[in-house]
């Protein structure tokens, strides 16, 4: 979907339901999904080099629309592979298409993922009848959106009634296989005895540094009456600010070897 060469999404569209769709396509496919840097930032540049901006820019964001939203697909994903031995093998196919809509499924029956995805974005809705014969689920069976955190119970076909709303994409999983996954209250769990790791410490043991030093070089051929300076994004680098970066000495500086 996206890499260091090619455009990113967001500059094609900056329609957040767009992208949400393409990236759990991407996630729920076969292989090895790929989330380029700066991907879960909704980083919009439009070609090389604009399209690989500086990741920190960002602050490292966890909280933005897109870094949770992988890391559910990532999670779904897990279970998946838990749940379902020939899930990495299993290869996904479309089960139902309209002009707008397409349903992927990947997995053994019992603990398929079915991927529901549309290219109507933010402002479009629509809802559609998803018949056991494509999804693989049962009479009665309760599946979850884990996106939404709804869930669905299978009419006594099998069938399902599926509503998009905003353009979302739906991710629909056997609500029983969720446990353990921490997905939609399928919280997750351990099983054996906790291990309890015990320190201690003896008198005029180690102790824990408060500040540790630091030495940085610089090797750069400056002439008379410049400077080289260190910033960062830390008070202690002067937050970006040149008027309150550290100047390196030029102490040991000579024309053979101008270190900083």
């Amino acid at each position: 979907m996206e890499n260091h060469d090619v455009a990113r999404f967001p500059s094609l569209t900056s329609d957040y339901a767009l992208a949400k769709n393409a990236i759990a396509f991407t996630m729920l496919a076969d292989g090895v999904p790929i989330i380029y840097q700066g991907q879960e930032q909704h980083f919009s540049g439009s070609g090389v080099p604009n399209n690989r901006e500086a990741l920190w820019q960002s602050g490292y964001s966890t909280s933005s629309q897109l870094y949770p939203f992988i890391a559910t697909l990532n999670k779904i994903r897990k279970q998946a592979i838990k749940q379902d031995t020939g899930y990495v093998t299993y290869k996904a196919y479309g089960v139902y298409s309209d002009a707008s809509t397409i349903v992927m499924r990947k997995g053994t029956t019992g603990s398929q993922v079915v991927g529901v995805f549309t290219n109507k974005g933010s402002s479009g809705s629509s809802s559609f009848t998803l018949s056991s014969s494509a999804s693989g689920f049962t009479a009665g069976q309760s599946v979850t959106d884990i996106l939404s955190c709804t869930s669905y119970t299978a009419d006594s076909s099998g069938n399902i009634a599926i509503s998009i709303n905003a353009g979302s994409p739906r991710v629909l999983y056997p609500t029983a296989k969720l446990t353990g996954s921490g997905l939609c209250s399928g919280s997750s769990s351990t099983s054996g005895t906790p291990t309890t790791i015990k320190t201690s410490t003896t008198a005029g043991g180690c102790s824990t540094p408060t500040a540790v030093a630091v030495t940085f070089t610089d090797k750069v051929t400056t002439q008379y009456g410049q400077t080289i300076k260190l910033a960062g994004s830390i008070p202690q680098l002067g937050s970006w600010n040149a008027a309150n970066a550290i100047t390196l000495s030029s102490a040991g500086y000579t024309a053979s070897n101008p270190v900083w």
